[in-house]
């Protein structure tokens, strides 16, 4: 076999990998549309609060920020500890893909591909998601889990240098349809244009599922790239 051949074959290998573990039946989030149909649009935007980047430790909302340039958009349920290296491992390899296309500065609107990683937990609870709560024990309760989840959250934004990390409780992303028993939930979309998505449940995200996912993206942006040389259409 040609040697050359081997790294496209183990891209996709691993693509098929990820579309192989979707099919097996579980869903979430909000899927790109069926040939012919109109495009599936985001939603809505929604305000997180940051660990990192250039809002970091303030509530913002990442998909006014990235408009209508490409984005992945992460929806993630915090893995049991020790259990953590696959996700840890995809916003690594994410987060160095982010630096490669920043850098490719003759291609703006492609050099602003952004990744946001959205922890979702009820501990995320704060008085802008839930103001009618006015009972002190339980204002002094959710304090003191938000302030214990926040920590945890700062240590997941540590080291990566492109990628957000991010949370908000799961009912701020509702019109998402993030499936509550996922793992990672994920979507790519360019001009609010929904064209990937890839779902795990809990406990089902592998190391090995990871290289498929990069690739799907890098190839979405590699494409975009490959239309921008051929200028546009007459």
């Amino acid at each position: 076999m040609n040697l050359r051949v081997l790294p496209l074959l183990t891209m996709v290998t691993a693509a098929l990998a990820v579309a192989a573990a979707q099919e097996e039946g579980f869903r979430s989030g909000l899927l790109p549309a069926s040939p012919g149909q109109p495009p599936a649009k985001v939603p809505r935007s929604f305000e997180v609060h940051t660990f990192n980047g250039r809002y970091a430790d303030r509530f913002h909302s990442l998909v006014c920020e990235n408009d209508a340039f490409p984005t992945t958009l992460l929806f993630l349920k915090e893995p049991p500890e020790g259990k953590d290296a696959p996700l840890k491992s995809l916003l690594s390899k994410l987060d160095e893909l982010e630096g490669k296309y920043h850098a490719m500065t003759q291609y703006p609107e492609v050099a602003a591909f952004a990744v946001d990683a959205v922890f979702l937990s009820e501990a995320a609870q704060t008085s802008l998601s839930n103001p009618k709560e006015d009972d002190p024990a339980v204002l002094v309760k959710e304090a003191t889990a938000r302030r214990a989840f926040y920590a945890r959250m700062r240590e997941w934004a540590k080291g990566l240098k492109k990628v957000v990390v991010s949370c908000t409780v799961p009912e701020e992303v509702k019109a998402y349809e993030v499936n509550p028993k996922a793992e990672l939930t994920g979507i790519f979309y360019q001009r609010f244009e929904i064209l990937e998505n890839f779902a795990f449940a809990e406990g089902t995200l592998k190391a090995e599922d990871v290289p498929g996912i990069v690739e799907r993206i890098d190839k979405r942006l590699q494409a975009d790239i490959a239309a921008r040389k051929k200028g546009p259409k007459k």
